[in-house]
């Protein structure tokens, strides 16, 4: 029985970070428009399978703001 539970709470909090992540990729949709969203999608993944940290869309985001792009 305890482990169904721990099974349950777990699903839970999957559910409810992909809840937010959604959200949040929505949010970011809207302020930066498909397209530079996209864009800053592919360039996160390419740098994933580079050595070093993998920088998050949005703070690809951001910076392609203050570039100018």
């Amino acid at each position: 029985m305890k482990r169904q539970a721990k099974n349950a709470h777990i699903l839970d909090i999957k559910i409810k970070k992909a809840k937010r992540e959604r959200q949040n990729e929505i949010r970011l949709r809207m302020k930066y428009g498909d397209f530079r969203y996209e864009i800053a999608e592919k360039v996160a993944g390419r740098h994933s399978r580079t050595a070093g940290s993998t920088p998050d869309v949005e703070k690809i985001l951001k910076m392609m703001e203050m570039t100018g792009w």
